[in-house]
C-alpha cells in the first residue's frame, strides 16, 4: 500500500516542474465600476507618470512607463495554494444585493485578482461571469466532499447533501458515482479551457548541464490557476477535514502541491527556509463557528453533564 502511495506522488509530481508554481498573475490597486440594468463591470484602468519629451538621439532608448496601478505580478500557485478553497468559500458570505456581490467581487479582485474569463484579461471583470463561476466551484467541491467522505460504520450524512444537489441515483453508491462523475466534467472542462501543457527544461546549475525535459502546466486564467489546485486536491489522498460537529468541508489542499516539496528543497539547498503552504498544518476547523461547536461538544457539554450527574 505504502509502494502504491509512493508511486501516485511521484506520478503525480513528474508532470508538475516546481517552475509551474512561480508562474504569475498581476494584481491591481484600483478598478472602474460600471453598473449597468444586467450587469456590474470593474476594470482596472493603466495608470503611468507623465511620459518625459521624446529624445532626438535615437541612440537613447525609450522606456516604456511602468504602470502605477499594478500592485505586484503573484505566483497564486505557490504563495496561495488553498485559493480554490477560498473561491469556492465565497458562496457562504450570502449577498442580500447586487451591490454587495459587486463589493465580494471587488475585494477577491484587490486581493487575487480577476478571474481572467475574457480571452485571458487580468483587468476586467464582470459580475455575472465572477458569481456563474464562484457557483460551478462551489457545487463541484460539495459534490466531491460528499462523494468523498469516509463514513465507517456510521450513518452517511452527506447523502443528504447529494440530494439537496439533486444529483442522479437510486443508492448511496450510484449518487457518490454520479457526483465524482459530475467533478470530473466540471474540472476537466476548466483544465481544457483554461490551462495548457508546457515543457520545461530541468537545468544543473552548477554544472550548467541540461538534466532532462519535463512535462508541466500552464495557466491561462487565474481560474485556470484554480482548477489546477482542484486538480491537486483529486489526485491527492484523503485531504484534512474539518473536525467540527457534523461538518465536513475539506480545510487545505495539502502541505504541499505536486512539485512543490521539491522546490522546497532545492530552496533549502540555496540556504533558504524551504517554502510551504501558508496554511497551517495544524489546522482542524474550517471556521470559528465549528471550532466553538466542537469546543462546546467537546469540553462545556460533558461539564454539564457532570455537573448534573452530582447535583
Amino acid at each position: 500500500m505504502r509502494a502504491e502511495l509512493q508511486n501516485s506522488r511521484d506520478n503525480a509530481a513528474k508532470f508538475v516542474n516546481p517552475k509551474v508554481l512561480q508562474e504569475g498573475w498581476p494584481i491591481y490597486r484600483e478598478f472602474e465600476v460600471e453598473y449597468s440594468d444586467d450587469d456590474v463591470l470593474i476594470y482596472a484602468p493603466r495608470v503611468v507618470q507623465e511620459i518625459p519629451a521624446v529624445s532626438c538621439d535615437r541612440s537613447v532608448p525609450t522606456e516604456i512607463p511602468k504602470d502605477e496601478n499594478r500592485v505586484r505580478v503573484y505566483a497564486p500557485l505557490q504563495e496561495t495554494p488553498d485559493l480554490f478553497l477560498k473561491f469556492a468559500g465565497l458562496r457562504r458570505h450570502k449577498a442580500k444585493t447586487r451591490d454587495e456581490a459587486a463589493e465580494i467581487m471587488l475585494n477577491w479582485a484587490k486581493n487575487y485578482g480577476v478571474l481572467g474569463l475574457n480571452t485571458g484579461d487580468d483587468r476586467r471583470e464582470s459580475l455575472t461571469g465572477f458569481v456563474s463561476s464562484a457557483r460551478r466551484a462551489t457545487r463541484c467541491l460539495k459534490l466531491y466532499e460528499a462523494a468523498t467522505v469516509e463514513t465507517g460504520d456510521l450513518p452517511d450524512p452527506d447523502i443528504e447533501t447529494l440530494e439537496k444537489l439533486r444529483v442522479p441515483g437510486k443508492t448511496a453508491k450510484q449518487k457518490r458515482e454520479a457526483a465524482l462523475e459530475e467533478v470530473e466534467v466540471i474540472v476537466g472542462v476548466h483544465l481544457e479551457d483554461e490551462c495548457y501543457p508546457r515543457l520545461y527544461r530541468r537545468v544543473n546549475r552548477q554544472i550548467g548541464t541540461t538534466l532532462r525535459f519535463e512535462q508541466g502546466y500552464g495557466f491561462r486564467s487565474l481560474l485556470g490557476a484554480m482548477y489546477l489546485q482542484m486538480m491537486w486536491l483529486m489526485e491527492g489522498n484523503h485531504p484534512p477535514r474539518c473536525k467540527g460537529p457534523g461538518c465536513n468541508r475539506i480545510i487545505r489542499i495539502g502541505k504541499y502541491a505536486p512539485g512543490a516539496r521539491e522546490l522546497a528543497e532545492e530552496s533549502r539547498h540555496k540556504g533558504g527556509r524551504p517554502r510551504r503552504y501558508k496554511t497551517r498544518k495544524d489546522k482542524e476547523y474550517c471556521s470559528d463557528n465549528c471550532r466553538v461547536k466542537a469546543h462546546y461538544h467537546e469540553v462545556v457539554k460533558p461539564r454539564k453533564q457532570q455537573r448534573a450527574a452530582k447535583s
